[in-house]
Formats: C-alpha cells, sequence, structure tokens
C-alpha cells in the first residue's frame, strides 16, 4: 500500500473512532456497502473511490486534501490542544451548519480563529435563547 492510500486508511479509521462512529454505521452512510467491505476499505483491502472519500469527508467534516495529505492521529499527538477543541465544535453542529463554517484541524490549531468562532457561536445560542 502506498503512503497516500496508508495516510487516508489512518484517517478513516481515526476519525471514525473520534466520531463514535461504528463500521455498520459509516457503511450505511455510505449507502450500497456492507460492513465487510467497509472494514476493508479502512485496511486498504479495497480501493476507495472519490466518491466514497468525498463521503466520508462531508460526514467527518474534514476537507478531502487533509484526508489524503496529513495523517491526523500523529498531527493530534504532536498538537495534542487541536484535538482537544474538536469535540466541543462538533457538539455545535447546527450553528455551524446555518454559516456554512468547515471546521479543518488547521482551523482549530489558530488560537484566535478558535476565540472568535466561540464568540460566533456563544452570540449565536443566545439569540437561539432569546427567541425561544
Amino acid at each position: 500500500m502506498n503512503s497516500v492510500m496508508r495516510t487516508v486508511c489512518n484517517n478513516i479509521i481515526y476519525l471514525r473512532k473520534l466520531h463514535g462512529k461504528t463500521q455498520q454505521e459509516v457503511a450505511e452512510y455510505l449507502g450500497g456497502m456492507t460492513r465487510s467491505n467497509y472494514a476493508k476499505l479502512e485496511v486498504g483491502a479495497i480501493f476507495i473511490t472519490v466518491d466514497r472519500l468525498y463521503s466520508l469527508a462531508k460526514l467527518f467534516a474534514v476537507p478531502m486534501d487533509v484526508m489524503v495529505e496529513i495523517d491526523l492521529e500523529e498531527h493530534f499527538k504532536e498538537n495534542p490542544a487541536v484535538q482537544d477543541n474538536v469535540a466541543p465544535y462538533h457538539l455545535k453542529t447546527n450553528a455551524r451548519r446555518q454559516m456554512g463554517i468547515q471546521l479543518t484541524p488547521h482551523l482549530l490549531a489558530n488560537s484566535e480563529v478558535r476565540k472568535r468562532l466561540d464568540a460566533l457561536l456563544d452570540a449565536i445560542a443566545a439569540a437561539e435563547e432569546a427567541t425561544d
């Protein structure tokens, strides 16, 4: 297996676990894929199509180029603060979707971006509470 495919496979496994998804859940999300075939995809035993890579990138809110170029598990080991900041932002998905924000490890690594995004998401949450 070449290094790009290894990176993609590592990222798929890592992101699935980070998001608390089972192989079955991801296989169902991809549609027309059994859990056993998805498991083979994770280890590189079957080739991942661009369509499936796109779907996985969308599911995990990670740009395709990051999925292919950066070993996220290694990146998070080197930058643990980034991983610690991923989960809170995934909890605020409704606000992110409304604003069309796609968070990446690169964005989350920037403390100024995190501060501004936190303030913006807090303001949106406050506004939503005020209208309820």
